[in-house]
Protein backbone atom coordinates (compact mmCIF):
# COMPACT_ATOMS: atom_id res chain seq x y z
CA UNK A 1 0.00 0.00 0.00
CA UNK A 2 1.79 3.04 -0.97
CA UNK A 3 2.00 6.22 1.08
CA UNK A 4 0.08 9.01 0.39
CA UNK A 5 1.67 12.54 0.50
CA UNK A 6 -0.09 15.51 -0.51
CA UNK A 7 1.92 17.76 -3.04
CA UNK A 8 3.20 20.89 -3.20
CA UNK A 9 2.45 21.60 0.45
CA UNK A 10 4.95 23.77 1.98
CA UNK A 11 6.50 23.85 5.30
CA UNK A 12 7.14 27.39 5.88
CA UNK A 13 8.74 28.93 9.05
CA UNK A 14 8.18 32.96 8.26
CA UNK A 15 10.97 33.86 10.90
CA UNK A 16 13.74 31.27 10.14
CA UNK A 17 15.90 31.26 13.48
CA UNK A 18 19.93 30.91 12.78
CA UNK A 19 21.71 28.68 15.44
CA UNK A 20 25.34 29.78 15.96
CA UNK A 21 27.87 26.85 17.54
CA UNK A 22 30.25 27.92 20.18
CA UNK A 23 33.72 28.16 18.97
CA UNK A 24 35.36 25.10 18.09
CA UNK A 25 32.13 23.05 17.94
CA UNK A 26 31.71 22.79 14.27
CA UNK A 27 33.67 19.68 14.19
CA UNK A 28 30.86 17.24 14.91
CA UNK A 29 28.90 18.58 12.16
CA UNK A 30 31.59 18.63 9.65
CA UNK A 31 31.51 14.76 10.53
CA UNK A 32 28.00 14.45 9.76
CA UNK A 33 26.86 14.20 13.29
CA UNK A 34 22.86 14.88 13.31
CA UNK A 35 22.84 16.29 17.23
CA UNK A 36 23.81 19.41 18.55
CA UNK A 37 24.17 18.98 22.03
CA UNK A 38 22.81 21.97 24.34
CA UNK A 39 26.61 22.95 25.41
CA UNK A 40 27.59 23.43 21.89
CA UNK A 41 24.70 26.51 20.94
CA UNK A 42 26.22 30.08 21.41
CA UNK A 43 23.23 31.64 20.76
CA UNK A 44 19.63 31.60 18.71
CA UNK A 45 19.84 34.42 16.85
CA UNK A 46 15.74 35.14 16.08
CA UNK A 47 13.00 33.47 17.21
CA UNK A 48 11.91 29.42 17.47
CA UNK A 49 9.37 26.72 18.56
CA UNK A 50 9.94 22.92 19.22
CA UNK A 51 10.22 21.62 15.95
CA UNK A 52 10.83 24.91 13.92
CA UNK A 53 13.71 24.71 10.83
CA UNK A 54 16.84 26.37 11.88
CA UNK A 55 19.98 27.46 10.30
CA UNK A 56 23.09 26.47 11.50
CA UNK A 57 26.41 28.17 11.68
CA UNK A 58 29.57 27.71 12.90
CA UNK A 59 31.14 30.53 15.38
CA UNK A 60 32.06 32.49 11.74
CA UNK A 61 29.55 32.97 10.48
CA UNK A 62 29.52 29.94 7.96
CA UNK A 63 26.22 28.12 7.55
CA UNK A 64 26.35 24.56 8.18
CA UNK A 65 23.22 23.35 7.09
CA UNK A 66 19.30 23.28 8.46
CA UNK A 67 18.23 21.58 11.83
CA UNK A 68 14.85 20.88 13.87
CA UNK A 69 15.03 22.96 16.97
CA UNK A 70 14.28 21.32 20.70
CA UNK A 71 15.10 24.18 23.50
CA UNK A 72 13.35 21.58 25.91
CA UNK A 73 15.89 19.06 25.19
CA UNK A 74 19.68 18.47 26.10
CA UNK A 75 19.89 17.86 22.19
CA UNK A 76 18.83 21.24 20.86
CA UNK A 77 19.06 20.38 17.60
CA UNK A 78 18.71 17.55 15.08
CA UNK A 79 20.13 18.11 11.18
CA UNK A 80 17.81 17.74 8.66
CA UNK A 81 20.85 18.78 5.79
CA UNK A 82 24.58 19.41 5.68
CA UNK A 83 23.57 21.05 2.63
CA UNK A 84 22.52 24.52 3.25
CA UNK A 85 21.28 24.81 -0.13
CA UNK A 86 18.67 22.20 0.18
CA UNK A 87 15.32 23.74 0.91
CA UNK A 88 13.20 21.95 4.02
CA UNK A 89 9.99 21.24 2.06
CA UNK A 90 7.12 18.77 1.34
CA UNK A 91 9.23 17.57 -1.45
CA UNK A 92 12.23 17.19 0.70
CA UNK A 93 10.21 14.72 2.74
CA UNK A 94 8.37 12.98 0.36
CA UNK A 95 11.88 12.05 -1.19
CA UNK A 96 12.99 10.99 2.02
CA UNK A 97 10.12 8.77 2.78
CA UNK A 98 10.40 7.45 -0.98
CA UNK A 99 14.23 6.37 -0.65
CA UNK A 100 13.55 5.49 2.92
CA UNK A 101 10.74 2.58 1.52
CA UNK A 102 12.73 1.87 -1.43
CA UNK A 103 15.86 0.69 0.38
CA UNK A 104 14.30 -1.90 2.60
CA UNK A 105 11.84 -3.23 -0.56
CA UNK A 106 14.42 -5.38 -1.75
CA UNK A 107 15.16 -6.57 1.43
CA UNK A 108 13.83 -9.94 1.19
CA UNK A 109 15.38 -11.07 4.51
CA UNK A 110 13.17 -8.83 6.15
CA UNK A 111 9.52 -10.38 4.24
CA UNK A 112 10.70 -14.47 5.24
CA UNK A 113 9.10 -16.26 2.85
CA UNK A 114 6.30 -14.09 2.74
CA UNK A 115 5.64 -11.60 0.02
CA UNK A 116 3.75 -9.52 1.79
CA UNK A 117 5.13 -9.42 5.86
CA UNK A 118 2.76 -9.85 8.48
CA UNK A 119 4.85 -6.35 9.76
CA UNK A 120 7.54 -4.68 8.47
CA UNK A 121 9.37 -1.11 9.34
CA UNK A 122 9.25 1.11 6.67
CA UNK A 123 11.41 4.36 7.97
CA UNK A 124 13.95 4.51 10.55
CA UNK A 125 14.29 8.00 11.71
CA UNK A 126 17.87 8.45 11.90
CA UNK A 127 19.17 6.08 9.72
CA UNK A 128 16.63 7.58 7.01
CA UNK A 129 17.43 11.73 7.48
CA UNK A 130 14.38 11.77 8.65
CA UNK A 131 15.21 12.72 12.88
CA UNK A 132 14.59 16.31 13.06
CA UNK A 133 11.54 16.12 14.43
CA UNK A 134 11.88 13.16 16.92
CA UNK A 135 10.09 10.81 14.33
CA UNK A 136 11.26 7.45 15.58
CA UNK A 137 9.57 5.35 13.04
CA UNK A 138 6.58 3.76 10.63
CA UNK A 139 5.88 0.46 10.75
CA UNK A 140 3.50 -1.36 8.24
CA UNK A 141 1.18 -4.23 9.45
CA UNK A 142 -1.02 -5.32 6.53
CA UNK A 143 -2.88 -2.95 5.24
CA UNK A 144 -1.97 -0.59 8.49
CA UNK A 145 0.53 1.72 9.35
CA UNK A 146 2.14 2.85 12.45
CA UNK A 147 4.03 5.66 13.39
CA UNK A 148 6.21 5.60 16.29
CA UNK A 149 6.84 9.91 17.51
CA UNK A 150 8.33 11.28 20.60
CA UNK A 151 7.32 15.15 21.30
CA UNK A 152 6.25 17.88 18.70
CA UNK A 153 6.78 15.99 15.34
CA UNK A 154 6.60 17.71 11.76
CA UNK A 155 6.05 16.16 8.55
Amino acid sequence: MPLALTPNKKITNNMTATLILESGKSGSICRRHLWIFAGSVAALKGRARSGDMVIVEDERGAMMGRAAWSPESKIRARMWTFDPDETIDHAFFKRRVAQAIARRAGWSVLRGEQPEPAGERLIHGEADGLQGGDCRSLWRYGGVTAHQCRGRCVA
